[in-house]
Order: structure tokens, then sequence, then C-alpha cells
């Protein structure tokens, strides 16, 4: 800076070569009396002010630093030296300790404002201990303002977790001049409480007394909690359950984790140094894991199922994962490898898959794995076109092999099968249970069909070799279906559709025989899916009505009970037998509401009989042995009666020899029930099953019903006559009751009277009448008897 005339310049350059101002920073002092521009005759600005005289002295601090220099210059001769330096000293004594006091106060004001802009808490407290400064970052952090908190001791911002003699043992330091550090608990003026880093210290004055006490805090909470996690995860690396190993950057393993250890056979000293290359089983080549490092290089991470082998030579599989572990700067540091043992994974997975997919008993291939090969065939088949033919087995008699032999001898029945399956039919052929005795195979591939039938035919004659089992020589022949693609259908549901279909009319034509799929046949099951549909609607819409057929006392001529009977009205197609949808109903399930209404409806038929008979007659409903399967008969039973009050003795019901010959302990549980009840039992159709004494002496049965086809060659057939007849001595022997069904001519009618045939059923008394006829007919022949 330069005055000139009273006029102030700053902050301007001046070049001090050649100058009085360069001899004083040389010499620390330096005066011209006159002549100055002579002798300075560089000096430039010298002549232009035209200065003649000049007095200059270097500025030091008082600690002997060099500040600067100030000069006078003067258009006029110093006459009197002494006098001039005198005065200029003074001055300059006075500008040095003015510009040390600036510069001093501007370091002041720096360094206030570092400590203002300090990330660190900082306090300080009088010689008492009260606070009398603090700065911005403790506002910031503890969400006190200063106002707030200046003359207070400070300890109101502690969380109260450090204790009594901590507080003491800073106060004892910093009064003794000594610093004090630790980690201490602060609370913020919310309430929230965080960890500091804390340096307690004293101020001294320059005579070395204190005069307070300061204190700087950083809040370390996050600190703290890092520290938590790596805590957390030493011990997560420690205790895992996953093997752990990390590697620097030239894949030499740094440390692994006790699971590594476990699952590899080698200790932490034996791991560190070497590189993951010692776990390698040799079964994946050089480009796998050139593969891998590429995708680490690429993504940072790589992921899938690897084959390693143990310290003790042990190959096993595992499930693997490696991820890049890189500084801030991004650069790579090393990696991490996490992997476990699934050798029971994949062990699980295999029986899984197994289970989902082939057939526990036979171990051939199950629904599933057969749609999923026979789709592959025909997409095959498409493009070569050639054909596929599919074949549905049924083993004949199957049933009667459980019944008689028991279920073991049957599993191992359908095993013998299948491994003559399986001998007969090499791949491509694919052979599969479907279950219970339903076997099916795809011979792809075929370009002849008369080869399906030579293949057909030679699968007949090796089923139909006897076999041995258990002892026993069984004979099981089979029925066999054929549909092929692509002349009866291009999808594997309309293949089995009408592959099913032909078996059951192989079966028809007599069993152990095969039937390639006709298009009457199609009809016919097309048919038989509407009969399904239709069914379900007049079960809905109430399409169904019973009618009664009176049964006869042939003694008294009386109606002593009537056999309630179904009836299905279709609306386009008129009367549907029961004959066919009976079967149709136990097949869909149909047969459970069904049943139950029948016999509700036939129950409270029964009790309405009372308003025109002084001795009503009982009713007979039959019940299907599908419906002892799904239905608590005895539960139902008791129900209907106490709903409609129909008495039990005047309830039979009629159960086919089928459902005795399955001899479940099950059904035996709920037919005597159903007799301890009062309710009676009759078997219907007897003598066209499986008659056994066995089962008669067994079973809580009340009442045997004689099939109308022995009756129908009365009197005159011999064999007819002969059965019928042992039938009634044998029920008299057990005490049975005996009803003939069928009786149609009068002939019959005394026949069955003279053998002791006490009650008949048939055209020649009553065709089945709707209930208003039949009450009609009830009071009618009740009265006659009478």
């Amino acid at each position: 800076a330069a005055s000139v005339r009273g006029r102030l310049s700053e902050e301007f350059s001046y070049s001090l070569a050649g100058t009085p101002c360069k001899v004083v920073l040389e010499q620390s002092f330096a005066c011209y009396t006159e002549g100055l521009q002579n002798e300075f005759q560089e000096d430039q600005w010298l002549h232009d002010m035209g200065v003649e005289s000049y007095i200059g002295a270097a500025l030091f601090s008082s600690s002997g630093e060099p500040m600067g220099i100030l000069s006078a210059c003067s258009q006029t001769p110093i006459k009197s030296v002494a006098c001039v330096k005198a005065c200029f000293d003074m001055v300059v004594a006075r500008t040095a300790a003015e510009m040390e006091r600036m510069q001093t106060e501007e370091k002041l004001r720096e360094l206030f404002q570092v400590v203002e802009q300090s990330p660190v808490v900082i306090a300080k407290a009088d010689i008492n201990g009260k606070l009398d400064y603090v700065n911005e970052n403790f506002e910031k952090t503890l969400g006190y303002t200063r106002t707030e908190v200046l003359g207070k001791d400070p300890r109101f911002i502690t969380a109260g977790a450090t204790s009594d003699e901590v507080y003491a043992d800073i106060w004892k330091n910093i009064t003794q001049g000594k610093v004090w550090k630790g980690e201490i608990l602060n609370k913020r003026k919310n309430g929230e409480i965080f960890w500091t880093k804390a340096n307690f210290g004293a101020l001294r004055n320059s005579n070395g007394e204190i005069t307070g006490y300061i204190s700087l805090k950083e809040e370390i909470t996050k600190r703290k909690e890092s520290e938590k996690q790596l805590r957390l995860a030493a011990s997560v690396f420690d205790t895992a359950s996953e093997a752990l190993v990390v590697t620097d950057i030239d894949k030499k393993i740094r440390m692994v984790n006790q699971a590594f250890s476990e699952i590899t056979g080698y200790s932490n000293e034996e791991a560190v140094g070497q590189t993951p290359a010692m776990l390698q089983s040799g079964r994946h080549d050089k480009a796998f894991y050139e593969t891998m490092f590429e995708c680490l290089e690429s993504s940072g991470e790589w992921q899938g199922e690897i084959w390693n082998r143990r310290k003790n030579g042990e190959v096993y599989p595992e499930w693997l994962r490696i991820s890049v572990i890189k500084d801030d700067f991004g650069n790579l540091e090393g990696y991490v490898g996490l992997f476990s043992d699934i050798t029971q994974r994949k062990h699980d997975e295999s029986l899984i898959h197994h289970q989902a997919n082939f057939d526990a008993l036979t171990g051939l291939a199950n629904r599933n794995l057969f749609l999923d090969r026979f789709s592959r065939s025909l997409e095959i088949a498409e493009k070569n076109r050639h054909f596929v033919a599919l074949l549905f087995i049924d083993i004949d008699r199957f049933k009667y092999v459980n019944d008689t032999l028991g279920h073991s001898t049957g599993d191992q029945l359908l095993q013998e099968v299948s491994k003559r399956l399986t001998n007969k039919l090499q791949k491509p052929a694919t052979v599969a249970r479907f279950g219970g005795d339903e076997f099916v195979v795809v011979l792809p591939d075929e370009r002849h069909l008369h080869r399906v039938e030579d293949t057909v035919v030679s699968i007949l004659k090796d089923l139909e070799r006897p076999q041995y089992i258990a002892g026993n020589q069984i004979f099981a022949s089979a029925s066999i279906g054929v549909a092929v693609y692509p002349i009866d259908g291009s999808d594997p549901e309309t293949l089995l559709r009408k592959a099913d279909n032909a078996m059951y009319k192989a079966k028809d034509k007599g069993r152990n025989n095969f039937q390639f799929f006709t298009e009457e046949m199609d009809v016919e099951a097309q048919k038989r899916q509407k009969l399904e549909r239709d069914l379900h609607k007049a079960v809905q819409k109430k399409q169904l009505s019973l009618v009664y057929q009176p049964i006869m006392d042939t003694v008294t001529g009386r109606t002593v009970s009537a056999e309630a009977l179904i009836r299905w009205h279709h609306p386009e197609n008129g009367l549907i037998s029961p004959l066919q949808f009976i079967p149709l109903a136990e097949e869909v399930g149909l047969i459970v509401p069904i049943g139950e209404w029948v016999l509700r409806e036939a129950c409270k038929e029964a009790v309405n009989w009372e308003s025109v008979s002084d001795s009503p007659p009982s009713v007979s409903v039959n019940l299907s042995s599908v419906q002892f399967q799904k239905v608590d008969i005895p539960a139902l039973v008791d129900c209907v009666l106490t709903e409609t009050k129909l008495p039990p003795y005047r309830l039979t019901l009629e159960i086919t020899e089928s459902l005795l010959v399955d001899d479940d302990n099950h059904t035996l549980e709920q037919l005597q029930k159903i007799r301890d009840m009062g309710v009676g039992l009759s078997i219907d159709d007897f003598g066209t099953g499986y008659s056994s004494l066995s089962y008669l002496k067994k079973f809580p049965v009340s009442t045997l019903k004689i099939d109308r086809s022995f009756i129908m060659g009365l009197p005159q057939n011999v064999e007819d006559e002969a059965l019928v007849s042992a039938i009634l001595a044998m029920a008299n022997s057990l005490n049975l009751k005996v009803v003939a069904e069928g009786v149609e001519t009068l002939k019959q009618s005394k026949f069955l009277k003279l053998k002791g045939c006490q009650y008949v059923q048939g055209y020649l008394f009553s065709k089945p009448l709707p209930k208003a006829e039949f009450q009609s007919f009830l009071g009618l022949s009740n009265k006659k008897a009478s």
C-alpha cells in the first residue's frame, strides 16, 4: 500500500530491483538525504514522483520475524537526519506492532472459523465447570442452541449410562492439568443416546494458571455400529454352516471358517497360503474355470454347481458362489467364496424326481413321465411322418386275484406283469403304470401298422403264461385297446381316451383280447360323456323319481314290503334305464347324493302308507358299495329315520354280494350298527356273485333275494329248481327270510309257495308303481287279503 499526497493506493505491484526498498530488504535500514534519482536511475517511479530523499526500515514482529518494509519519500532533501530517523523509528515500531496485532487477530478469526466449522463437538467451561462456549457442531449434534446451554453444567447431556466414578476421574485429571481420553455415552435434546470419543483438558494463561476447561468430542455411533457389525460378521464367519474362504488378488487363501474345514477336511493352517485349486476334482475342464473367471470379471460374481474333492479323496457336489472384493477406489483386492455341500440335496432331488415320475410299486414310468414322453413322441412322429401306437392294457380278473389271494399277491402280480412288459418292449418304447391294474405302452416311430398288431399279439401271449406267486399258479390275461396317431387323434388326451374305449371293447369281446379303436367306439364314448353331463343336471334339476314294486306274502296275500326303485325321465331321451346311469353315477361319485336322496324320499313315502293301511308295509332301499366307502351309512340312516319318524323295523337296506366279498372290517362294523338299530339287511341278486356260506354266517344279514335269472326257468328247468330249493333250505336253516324276484307266472308262484318261499316280487303281482298308484294298490290289495 502507498499513500501519495493524501491518496491511498492498495494491493499494487512494485518491482524492487534497482530500488531503495531493495537496499532495505538487504540491510534492514536505508536513508538517502538527497540525490535519490541519480542514485537509482532505473527506478521510474522515483522520477515520475520527483522524489529527492528516502528513508526506509524493515518491520519485525516481537519474536523477530520479518513482516514487511516501511518507507517514506520526499521531494525535498532531508536536512536533519537524526530528527527524521528518531521520528521514523517511532512510526516503524508502532507500525510493526499494529501489523502484528492485525495478523494475530486474523489468525484468531481463522482459528475461530476452524473451531466453528470443525466436525468435532467443542465445548469450553470456565474455572467452575460451567459452559461458556460451544461450537456450531455442538448445536447440530446435540440439538441445543448456545442460549440453552451456556452457564450450565455440561453433565446435563450425559445419558446416565456413564458412572459417577468415571466423571470423578475426568474431573480429577483435568483439574490437575492432565488430559482425559475415553468413550462416553451422551444424550441429544430429543432423548436419543449416542456414543462419543472424548478428550477433556485444562486451559492455562501465560502464567500457567488454569483458566478453564475444554472438551473435544467426536460422535462414534456409526463406528461402534460398524464394530458391532464386524463382531457379528466375525461370529457369522466362524459359526456359519456354509463354508467361507477368502483369497487375495493372486487367489491365495487368506482365511477359511470352521465349516470349510468340516466340509473339505482341510484345517485353516493347511488351507492358508494355498489356492482353491487344491480342491479341484478333475471333473471340470479348463474352459469351465475360464468361463467362471470371465463372469467374475464382467459381473463381479459367479454361482453354480461344482464338483470338488475332499482331503480324503472323496468327490462331492457343492453349490458355490464367488464374489470379488474391491477397495473404495474400485481396485480388486481379492475374492470371497461361499459354498455348501449339496450331496444330500442332490440325493433328495433324485429321490423326489423318481417319486414324481416313477411308480413306487413297479418302478415303471407314472402318468406324469408317460405324458411327457408321449408328447415328445408325437412331436417327433409329426416331423418324421410316422405312426405312434398307444396301447391301453388292463389285467383281466385282477380284482378276483385281490379278493381271493390278497392284496400282497395282487401287488406281486402287477410287478410280474411290469417285468414281462419291459422285457418284451425295449427302447424307444415307453411302458407306464397308470394305477391299479392299468398299464399303457407307447410304440413310437412305427412305419407299418401290421407291426403294431404283431407286438400286441406277442404281449397277450406273454401275459397269459401262468405265473407262480406265493405258491399259487395264476393265469392273468389282459385286454388291450389300441389307438394310433395320427389316424385316431393328434394329442395325448384324445388318443388316451380312444385307447381306453378300445380296451373296454376288447373286454366286452371276451377278454384276453385286443381291439383297435373304431369310429363307432368314439360315438359310444361321446354318448357316455353326454350322459354323464346330463346326469349332473338331473340331480340338480330334480329329474329323478321313485317307483315302488310290492313284495307279497305268499301265505296271507298281503303287501308286506315294497322295493324303492329309481327312475330318470330325461327331457329329450325319455326314460333312462338304471342299468345305464347307476354304474355311471358310481363311477363319477354322484351315487352319494343320489343314494341319500333315495333313502330320504323312500322313508318319507313309507310313513305316508300308514294313512292307507292298518298294517303299512316296510320299504326296501338299495345301497351301493361305493356309499359304504364314502359315507357313514349308520349315521345317515339314523338321521333319516329321526327326520322322517319311520320306525327302524319298517326299513330294509339291500346290498350286493360284492360288498360282503371285500370282507372289510369297516363295512362289517357299519352293517352291525345298522342291524343293532333294528333295520333289516337284505342281499340282492343272491346266487349271481361269489356266494359263500361263510359270509352269510359272519355278516348280520336278515334276508336273501333270489335273482330273477333263477326264477325264470321254474318250474320246468331242473337246474333252476334244484338251485332255488337249495337256497330256500339253506336260508331256512340259517333262519333267514327269502324274497324271490321276477315272479311273472302263476306256476312260478305256486312252486315257490310249495317250497316254502314266503315272499315274492314280480310282474305277476305288479310292476313298479309311482307313489300315488302304489298307495291305491296297497289299499286295494291289503283290503282283499284281509
